[in-house]
């Protein structure tokens, strides 16, 4: 609670910073996605990856099916099974398929996430100050939610997590797994998702449609795309200050490091749950 109460003041001081800054000579740009430095996709090639995605997913089913009807794996063994085929099946195929569009096109890593090397330190600073100016309107729609939630009867307690999350609260789970989970979660899931979502998605939406319905389309898409109904409302606004990060920088280093530290607090607050309860 001291964590986010920390997160919650400094948010609250940024928004008032960036407050001042819309009201003043200095308005704040808002480039639409298309304008972003970083590498441009075709429509041709984002919808080559949701076809690769919606593959691999079916392939993803088909597996856990035939390990849960075959195998004598425990839940912790299911679960494990579950989150590396998650993380090679989707997460994977993104980077492959981005690494292989950047060498089609002779572009650099750089150009893909549209920052040189001596604004890396500039774009993370930016990164956890967006962060941390979008987490009181996060934190604020996910307690209103929560209480309509509870309201319409939808059971909402501590212990409704998303399935990452509930590997860390789990004493059984192997310490050496949850140590991947966290790696995996803080590194590889947001640069891979901010690729999908930013990059592909929200740069191709622009192109066909306005800025805003492409920012509210693509945030509901990430939302849902965690499948659970209690992050449902609190994620579409995350969603919509890391898109907001990326139109106003033009960086994807930006959202990547909002989505990194977004998952790093959840994790570090899932393990100290944990850790209190084992106490």
């Amino acid at each position: 609670m001291y964590v986010f109460g920390v997160i919650l003041s400094v948010g609250l001081a940024l928004n008032v910073v960036f407050l001042f800054r819309l009201g003043s000579r200095r308005r704040v740009h808002l480039a639409p996605p298309s304008e972003a430095r970083a590498c441009p996709w075709t429509v041709r090639e984002a919808f080559g990856l949701f076809g690769a995605l919606a593959v691999c997913h079916a392939l993803l089913y088909v597996i856990l099916v035939t390990v849960s009807k075959v195998g004598e794996l425990t839940d912790n063994g299911m679960s494990i099974v579950a989150f590396v085929g998650h993380l090679c099946l989707f997460h994977g195929v993104i980077l492959i398929y981005a690494a292989v569009i950047l060498r089609r096109k002779n572009e650099r890593l750089a150009d893909l996430f549209g920052i040189a090397g001596k604004d890396v330190l500039r774009h993370a600073a930016h990164g956890i100050a967006y962060y941390m100016a979008a987490m009181p309107a996060v934190l604020l729609a996910g307690w209103v939610y929560a209480f309509f939630l509870s309201d319409w009867g939808y059971p909402v307690g501590p212990d409704d997590v998303q399935d990452i999350v509930q590997l860390f609260l789990d004493p059984d789970f192997p310490y050496a797994a949850k140590i991947v989970a966290a790696a995996a979660a803080v590194t590889l899931v947001p640069v891979a998702e901010e690729i999908l979502f930013r990059s592909v998605a929200l740069r191709v939406l622009a192109q066909r449609t306005s800025r805003h319905v492409a920012v509210l389309f693509v945030s509901l898409c990430f939302a849902i795309l965690h499948m659970h109904v209690p992050s449902l409302v609190p994620l579409f606004v995350f969603s919509i200050a890391l898109s907001w990060g990326y139109m106003h920088t033009g960086s994807l280093a930006v959202p990547i490091v909002m989505h990194s530290a977004f998952n790093t607090v959840a994790i570090l607050s899932s393990m100290t749950r944990a850790s209190n309860a084992g106490a």
